[in-house]
């Protein structure tokens, strides 16, 4: 009797202590209010929603924000970590990866924000993590730094792996990736393009554009095509990164012309819409940029025209409306606050503190404490049933004899 007295008494112990612990992590996981942002204003990266009405992200004066249609709110980041990057997964609109300003490291989360899980690139070199790409299908995503190249990172369960590191002796400015596993992936150095081979395992230089690249824009597709600004020759494509073409029709306004590209970007739901900043160059010995505003394409850069002036600075970044034709927000080289142009409505503020959405359910270590909770009860409870059947079996006999004496 003892050993299963025992044995009762320990499994009700357990049962208590892991329904006690997930009630206490259930308790953690819920989202706590979060304070309302005036508005953005010193927009360092952006990850456009990819559908229509999608989630955003932003990286505001190094921290993470977030709109989910109700206005710009912060997120919270490890304690420390200043943010310079951030991507959110086209499939998964609950996981966001934050690449660090002030560390070579990655930050993973799965469920909006809520618990992040850090990823060290390289401990032992100072440096920041400059652009992110991610090729979905694949599993794959590409970190850019300043002073240790590209690293990939295998996404393997809720772990990002190492898998593969191009070395380079000048940072990586830009990483684009197609998100739909066709292996398309480009990186831009101040002087150099390079394309991904066997999924980015091997890179090799590209060669067939004038001069320095200056923007990359990607459009997947079942044929993606990469788009590229240049420092003085106006935006070539290319769907195989071997054979280049001009696309100047629109964008230059004459033969001669020298024509800097700033800044490119494609609307993610849309990829034949295509929007690029320009100016044109002047002299010789000393060169003199005007500064001419933002053009649209709407067919995949066969014609452009002019979708809206800004002639005071040059815009450095452009940040489309997902699906909404001739909406674009504008980041100048002096002004971070982004700048809505064409059809792009003014960024919301949110108006309220209320509570962020929880996260997509019960993280495993959630789900294996319940689980582990309901089998001690289940077990106890088979227990306490049994004792129950034996003692009314071993009681009946003695009665029956009581009656017959």
């Amino acid at each position: 009797m003892y050993p299963r007295t025992a044995i009762r008494f320990f499994l009700a112990f357990a049962l208590i202590a892991v329904v006690f612990v997930g009630g206490i992590r259930a308790r953690d996981l819920e989202p706590a209010p979060t304070e309302a942002l005036p508005g953005l204003e010193n927009v360092r990266a952006f990850a456009p929603a990819w559908t229509p009405g999608g989630v955003q992200y932003a990286v505001d004066g190094g921290r993470l924000v977030v709109d989910r249609g109700e206005g710009w709110r912060p997120l919270d980041l490890p304690e420390g970590v200043i943010a310079n990057a951030v991507l959110s997964d086209p499939w998964d609109l609950q996981t966001v990866y934050v690449g660090a300003a002030n560390e070579l490291a990655v930050y993973v989360s799965r469920d909006g924000g809520l618990r992040w899980l850090r990823v060290p690139l390289a401990s032992e070199e100072a440096g920041m993590v400059t652009d992110l790409a991610v090729d979905r299908a694949s599993r794959l995503l590409y970190v850019a730094t300043d002073t240790a190249g590209l690293f990939r990172l295998r996404d393997v369960g809720s772990s990002l792996i190492a898998s593969g590191h191009l070395i380079l002796d000048e940072p990586v400015l830009q990483v684009v990736a197609d998100p739909q596993g066709s292996g398309v992936a480009y990186i831009r150095t101040p002087w150099r393009l390079y394309r991904a081979e066997a999924f980015g395992l091997r890179w090799v230089q590209v060669a067939g554009i004038p001069g320095p690249t200056t923007a990359l824009a990607l459009a997947p597709g079942a044929e993606s095509t990469l788009y590229v600004g240049t420092a003085n020759d106006g935006v070539w494509a290319s769907s195989d990164g071997r054979r280049w073409r001009p696309i100047h029709t629109g964008l230059v306004p004459g033969a001669g012309a020298r024509v800097r590209v700033d800044a490119l970007a494609v609307d993610p739901a849309q990829p034949q819409v295509l929007y690029a900043s320009t100016s044109l160059l002047f002299g010789t010995a000393r060169v003199r940029p005007a500064h001419v505003g933002v053009a649209m394409s709407t067919d995949a850069g066969r014609t452009w025209q002019e979708l809206a002036p800004v002639t005071d600075a040059a815009v450095v970044e452009l940040y489309p409306v997902a699906g909404r034709t001739g909406a674009v927000y504008a980041v100048t080289e002096f002004r971070r606050e982004p700048l809505a142009l064409g059809t792009a409505p003014p960024l919301r503020a949110a108006t309220a503190s209320v509570p962020l959405p929880a996260g997509r359910g019960l993280s495993w270590d959630m789900g294996l404490a319940w689980f582990l909770g309901g089998l001690a009860g289940a077990t106890l409870l088979a227990l306490l049933g049994l004792d129950l059947w034996e003692r009314r079996h071993r009681v009946g006999p003695q009665r029956t004899r009581r009656r017959s004496t």
